[in-house]
Parts: structure tokens; sequence; C-alpha cells
């Protein structure tokens, strides 16, 4: 049986997601304490045991200007012993009957691994989201600017260095600058920027890999706003190079799945991938 989860059903839901995505830092009990909803949650029932599930969360697409509705597939997964049963196709096929349903334009997800790919185009997903991504070597800045770590004060400013990205995106509200800042500077390796004038002139969201420094979002109002603000973080962490991820068309990041209104390709980051 496919339905909705309640919240009886969560000691269940945190269950299996611990086993399909072991903890990386202390993410997965961020994410049930800020994020989880049962209302987003569609699960599928065996004989009473959950075996697969997905989340189904809200958001919005600005493209042309127009405000489109979408769903977020986030968290797919299905219990080992249940695997090769055909039950995570079922579950993606309601959601997109619960989307028609609902009048959201497409559902959009970002795979796991680059085989996924492959696995969600049969169900008609199209790669439609891209990033560039590039090794930095660090040098050692001589503005006098300093980075600093971002607080909710800095949102309004955020979302403005947001809208210069001129390709279809994700529409970013309040909450959503809340939960990215709480989530980088709680777990992560930080969420800084650089000021000038007054005005934010770059911002990084942060994680410390085994490979160094990687910030994950780079958003600069020039390219040398954005390289001094991966300087004073490369100075600030003692790391000769960083990893920058940024808008751009080289990698394919994200899929989508067009009901009735298309896009052309977009940038979607920052969602808890």
């Amino acid at each position: 049986m496919i339905r909705f989860a309640q919240q009886s059903d969560t000691e269940r839901i945190r269950a299996l997601w611990e086993v399909c995505f072991p903890d990386e830092g202390g993410f997965n009990p961020w994410y049930f304490e800020y994020l989880y909803r049962p209302e987003h949650t569609l699960i599928y029932e065996l004989d009473g045991e959950l075996a697969a599930m997905l989340q189904m969360l809200p958001f919005e697409i600005e493209a042309d200007g127009t405000a489109h509705s979408v769903t977020y597939i986030y968290g797919a997964c299905t219990a080992p012993q249940h695997r090769r049963k055909h039950l995570m196709a079922q579950l993606l096929e309601e959601s997109f009957r619960l989307d028609r349903e609902n009048g959201r334009a497409a559902s959009v997800l970002i795979p796991q691994e680059d085989w996924l790919f492959g696995f969600y185009r049969k169900f008609g997903y199209q790669a439609g989201f891209t990033v560039s991504t590039q090794k930095y070597q660090c040098k050692s800045p001589e503005n006098a600017v300093k980075a600093y770590r971002l607080t909710d004060a800095d949102i309004c400013d955020l979302e403005h260095l947001y809208q210069q990205i001129s390709v279809p995106k994700v529409v970013r509200p309040n909450r959503f600058w809340e939960i990215q800042l709480k989530l980088f500077q709680t777990i992560g390796a930080g969420a800084f920027g650089i000021r000038q004038d007054g005005c934010l002139k770059a911002a990084a969201f942060c994680w410390t890999t085994e490979q160094g420094i990687w910030i994950q979002e780079m958003l600069a109002a020039t390219p040398e706003d954005g390289q001094l603000l991966a300087d004073l973080i490369g100075r600030q962490s003692g790391s000769e190079s960083v990893t920058i991820t940024s808008v751009g068309n080289e990698i394919p990041l994200g899929c989508v799945k067009f009901y009735d209104t298309e896009w052309e390709n977009g940038y979607m980051n920052l969602m808890f991938n």
C-alpha cells in the first residue's frame, strides 16, 4: 500500500533512512529536526513493513519571470530486502499522479550517483540543472577586506546576489536561507561573506571534505569578488586550494520531468545534496 506517512511512522522512517543513508557528520539528526515532515513523505508498505519511501518536498522554479510549483524528490530509498521489486517505480508514478492532480509543473531531483541519471531517464526525467566546478589555487590576499560568518541579517543581501543568476532557478524564500545558514553553520564548515561599502560582494557555503574545503555554492557580484572570498577562506582554513561549485553548464547536477510547462536548463543547488 502506498500512502503519506503519519507522525506514528517517524521511528520506522528514521530507521530506514539510517540504513540507506548512513549519517555523515550529524546531517541525519539535523534533517529530522528541521526539515522532515510526515505529510511530505510517501511510503510503500508491504505486509505492514516499511519497504520504500521518498520525500516530496515543495519548491518553486523561477523561469521567464514566472514561478512554477515543483516537487523535489529527495531521500528516495528501498529497504535492502525489498529491492528489485519495482517498488520505487510505483512510488515515483504515484508522486507524478499527485503532482498532476495538484497542478505542479514538474518533478525535480538530484541523483546521488552518476549511474542514476540513466535510471531516472526511464521515468521521463532529463538532465535539466548544471553547475561548474573548479579547483582554485588560493593566493595570499592583499586586500584589507575580511571574511565574516553570514547570519540571518544577511538574507536580503544573499537574495540580491542570488537574483543575479539569469537562468531558471529554485525560488529561495527567507525560510530557505534560514535553513541553509543553520545547516552550514551547525554541521558544515560555515557560510562566509565579504562586504565592501556596506554591500555584500560575495558569499560562500562551505563543507570540509577529505579533499579539503569545498565551497558548494559561490555567489559573487564579480569573478574577482569570488576569488577574493576564496582566498580568504583558504587562508582561514590553512588550505592552499579549495574546490568551488558555482553557476555553469559543465556538469549535470539535477534532473527534471516536465508535465506541461517547460524551461531551458537551469540552476539548482543547496538542496541538501
